[in-house]
């Protein structure tokens, strides 16, 4: 079962759009690289689901746990998947650092869930970084 599926059976379901959230990230990222992970959008949120898939729809990466937030266990490793730790109010826009595998992964694809009640869930997925083998400014 995928996590909109999941929030329709428990919470009521995911409605349409992306209710004014959204995902910022750099362009690419190197191997083992710590990139930082931003949502965007108003208004405040109570929940949020975020994890990255490689191009085989596997979880991948890990995330720096930040106060108010935990990891999840889900389809992936153990820290690549994180959610809130309650259900209070959050502003956005809410910073996160990703730490990208030390493997070749290719391109990664962020999603996320973003609750911004118990019956209201906004599936914010599509942002995508592209693996660098190098950067400008390396000879």
């Amino acid at each position: 079962m995928n996590d909109p599926a999941i929030a329709a059976s428990m919470h009521g379901g995911v409605a349409a759009g992306n209710g004014g959230y959204s995902i910022v990230l750099p362009a690419d990222y190197l191997r083992g690289e710590a990139i930082s992970v931003t949502l965007t959008g108003t208004p405040s949120f109570k929940g949020l689901l975020i994890y990255a898939v490689d191009d085989g729809a596997n979880r991948v990466g890990a995330w720096t746990v930040p106060s108010g937030y935990q990891l999840k266990a889900c389809g992936g490793g153990a820290q690549s998947t994180m959610t809130q730790s309650a259900n209070t109010a959050k502003a956005a826009p809410a910073n996160f650092t990703w730490t990208a595998p030390a493997a070749m992964t290719g391109s990664v694809t962020f999603k996320a869930l973003v609750m911004v009640s118990t019956n209201s869930y906004f599936d914010i997925s599509g942002a995508t970084l592209t693996e660098s083998i190098f950067r400008d400014g390396f000879d």
